[in-house]
């Protein structure tokens, strides 16, 4: 199926909000999502995000205030202004990754390949690891995850590691806190941009004209282009909540301790607050509205990591159609099946640099 998640249009048009049992509900319009995202205080993220109603003691499950202590005592680094420090080690490490694709004259998993690297190049450059560790730990279970952090916060020697680790010696978190971060960090910078990047190239082998498009594209276009794409795509489809007291949406009385779904991607497609939502229109922020989309979440749980994503992104637009003019499917497309996000984990395909 091309887009698997289409179904979320019907939901929105039937109802705004929906009981799939006593316990889960579904909210699916933007101005919806957008208000129960940021109401911490009535939707709280204590219980995870996921179905399971397990608390984990990782930032996306800590509400505020102790979320607030946290997040201010990592969160420099990541900064929009601090991210800019980063514009130099993104743009080389995309242009090498994009050189790397365009010279490909073989059947390649465009994810393995392009898609999953970019993000922890990145990364390994911002933590300055190695980059083969990082891709390692992605892969791996939370205690590789764990172990691999916990080194790096006692003996990293890049400035976000440094950051952390006197955060840790001035008491502003504890170890402990710092290493989920990191592991948090980790799964959210990588993840996220490798989904898009995957939808990305996934849609460049089925829709050329889009490709060309982005081809025709100024740099300058870049910024626009890429808030389009992140909503368009939302590679975060959905996050759990849970309600601490009995609240009104939409007309419909969810009681108190019930699980919510915020359908980030049903929101970011919602007629009412887009024309042609559902369409791809890769000029629809170049007039300078703003970037109002729920892609990198809201509130509180705001991405941190939005920033140094969007500098991939764009730098990935720029470049990218520079070097191939297209892709073709060779094989089979495997999509992930969770409904929390959206994503491609096999994309078979051999590269065209000539039109």
């Amino acid at each position: 199926m091309e887009d698997p998640y289409r179904w979320y249009e019907s939901l929105r048009e039937r109802t705004p909000v929906l009981c799939v049992d006593d316990d889960l509900w579904l909210i699916s319009r933007y101005e919806d999502v957008a208000a129960a995202g940021r109401d911490a205080e009535r939707f709280s993220s204590w219980f995870g995000n996921d179905r399971g109603r397990r608390h984990v003691d990782a930032l996306p499950s800590i509400d505020p205030p102790e979320h607030t202590r946290i997040r201010r005592a990592v969160a420099a680094p990541f900064l929009p202004r601090a991210t800019t420090g980063y514009e130099d080690v993104v743009e080389r490490v995309v242009e090498r990754a994009c050189a790397r694709l365009g010279g490909t004259r073989r059947r390649i998993d465009a994810i393995r390949s392009f898609a999953g690297v970019v993000p922890v190049e990145v990364l390994a450059a911002v933590l300055d690891m190695e980059a083969r560790s990082l891709a390692a730990a992605a892969d791996s279970a939370g205690p590789y995850k764990w172990s691999l952090f916990a080194r790096a916060l006692q003996t990293g020697s890049g400035e976000v590691l440094s950051g952390l680790r006197a955060a840790v010696a001035a008491g502003g978190v504890a170890e402990r806190e710092a290493v989920s971060f990191l592991v948090l960090l980790l799964t959210a910078a990588v993840e996220t941009t490798r989904d898009l990047f995957g939808e990305l190239l996934l849609l460049a082998a089925r829709r050329p004209e889009v490709w060309e498009d982005l081809a025709a594209a100024p740099p300058d276009a870049a910024p626009a282009i890429t808030e389009e794409l992140l909503r368009w795509v939302s590679p975060l489809q959905a996050v759990y909540r849970t309600t601490t007291v009995a609240v009104e949406v939409a007309a419909a009385e969810i009681p108190a301790g019930a699980s919510v779904m915020l359908l980030i991607g049903s929101a970011n497609r919602d007629e009412r607050h887009w024309l042609g939502a559902d369409r791809l229109d890769l000029g629809r922020f170049a007039d300078g509205r703003a970037n109002d989309h729920l892609a990198f979440g809201f509130g509180p749980h705001h991405c941190l990591g939005a920033a140094l994503a969007r500098l991939q992104i764009a730098a990935v637009v720029r470049a990218l159609p520079r070097d191939v003019a297209g892709f073709e499917i060779d094989g089979d497309v495997a999509r992930r099946t969770s409904p929390m996000v959206r994503g491609v984990l096999t994309l078979p395909v051999r590269v065209r640099t000539e039109s």
